[in-house]
This record gives structure tokens, C-alpha cells and sequence, in this order.
């Protein structure tokens, strides 16, 4: 099973949520496949780019409706709570980025996230902003 893209091997990246992993890998289970790419995009603001993405069999378009609700899930009693997704969309909505679901029948799954990156202040820059 692929974790990385091959042009991508050796290439410092931001390691990525544990939730999303487990997931897709859960997934990919089925299908074998799961690719993680993560790159810089300068559109009208800088974001980070992160796709993970199976080569599955897809997800239904019923199921597509709920996969952020918190506590739905299609897994057995006691194989997920139904938390993943629904978590990793708080987080990213949190810090000003998006979380998007692309699937087709057959053709797999892949889950883009888009954060604005940000400048990392100091702490006390932070503790004196309310000031």
C-alpha cells in the first residue's frame, strides 16, 4: 500500500491527522491504494493543500450527505463511533479552511483540506493582543 506518491518520497510535509489516516487507511482496506500529497497554494491568500485519496470503490451519494455529521457511521457496533470526519471539519472550519469530499462509483475517494497558512506569533504577542 502506497502512503506517498513517489514524486513526493524524501519531501519534508506536515505530518497528517492521525483521524484521517486511520480512516482512509480503513477504507483503502478494500482497495488497496491510499495517496497523500500536501503542497504550499498561493491563490488569493497562501493555504496548505492536503488530499488524501483511495482508489476505493467510492461512496454512495446517501452516504456522501452525512459523512460529517458527528456519530454517523457505516461500520459495525464497536468498528467506529463516527467521530472522524466530524472532528476533522470542527478543526479545519476552527482555523479559517475547508474540507471538501470528492467521489465517484468506482473511481474512489479523495478528502482535500485547505487551511490558510498563517505567520506563527510569539507568545507574548499573543498575550498582549487583547490589551
Amino acid at each position: 500500500m502506497a502512503l506517498v506518491a513517489p514524486e513526493h518520497q524524501g519531501v519534508a510535509r506536515p505530518e497528517l491527522p492521525a483521524l484521517a489516516r486511520r480512516d482512509e487507511l480503513d477504507a483503502a482496506a478494500l482497495a488497496g491504494q491510499v495517496l497523500a500529497r500536501a503542497r504550499r497554494v498561493r491563490d488569493a491568500a497562501e493555504l496548505a493543500d492536503v488530499a488524501i485519496r483511495d482508489d476505493g470503490p467510492g461512496i454512495p451519494p446517501d452516504v456522501v450527505a452525512h459523512v460529517f455529521d458527528p456519530f454517523f457511521t457505516t461500520k459495525d457496533v464497536g468498528g467506529g463511533m463516527g467521530l472522524g470526519l466530524a472532528i476533522s471539519h470542527q478543526v479545519v472550519t476552527a482555523h479559517g479552511g475547508t474540507i471538501e469530499l470528492e467521489t465517484a462509483r468506482g473511481a474512489g475517494t479523495t478528502v482535500r483540506i485547505r487551511v490558510p497558512i498563517q505567520q506563527a506569533r510569539s507568545l507574548d504577542s499573543v498575550a498582549n493582543a487583547g490589551r
